[in-house]
């Protein structure tokens, strides 16, 4: 017959201590329980420590011989690129190859006839890649250092006016 403990934990208590991964031993500590309670979380498939989390497929991709330790996944895309320029984490936000030593991300700002402000870049990203990334411009008035960079891609032309220095940045989709 199955019958409910009252072990004197609260549901918050025992989530945390399930969520912890160390729920059979405090719980059989706590309860007296006959038997063992596991909790299995969910497996990671990205990394934790970088601003952009990064699958691990896509480092598997390109770094084979990383086994399915979770250490070896974060020094992956924290270490330097084959370019020299950028962290492995950048390269997969940018789209490009972080073992290919001539890989660069280019971004041209061009003006519509409108005067709003557009983004093209190089490497092109295939459509499903593309929507997982928001590419943003920002502009100054001048190069003072006490200006900051305003947001300036969805404004209409007479909004833009006065802007003549611009940089563009991509980011994830959250």
């Amino acid at each position: 017959m199955n019958r409910p403990m009252d072990c004197g934990l609260s549901l918050a208590a025992l989530s945390l201590l399930l969520s912890s991964n160390v729920a059979a031993a405090t719980l059989a500590s706590q309860c007296g329980a006959v038997g063992i309670v596991t909790y299995d979380p969910p497996p990671v498939t990205e990394t934790q420590t970088t601003p952009a989390p990064v699958p691990y497929a896509w480092l598997r991709d390109f770094y084979p011989e990383i086994a399915d330790e979770y250490d070896a996944y974060e020094a992956a895309a924290l270490a330097p690129a084959a370019n020299g320029v950028n962290p492995v984490w950048e390269c997969y936000v940018a789209g490009i190859s972080p073992t290919d030593p001539a890989a660069r991300f280019l971004a041209t700002i061009s003006m519509d006839t409108d005067g709003t402000p557009h983004i093209s870049h190089l490497p092109p990203l295939s459509a499903e890649e593309e929507a997982k990334r928001e590419f943003r411009i920002l502009g100054k008035r001048t190069l003072a250092p006490d200006e900051d960079w305003a947001d300036v891609t969805d404004l209409a032309d007479s909004d833009a006016a006065g802007y003549r220095f611009f940089k563009a940045t991509v980011r994830m989709r959250e």
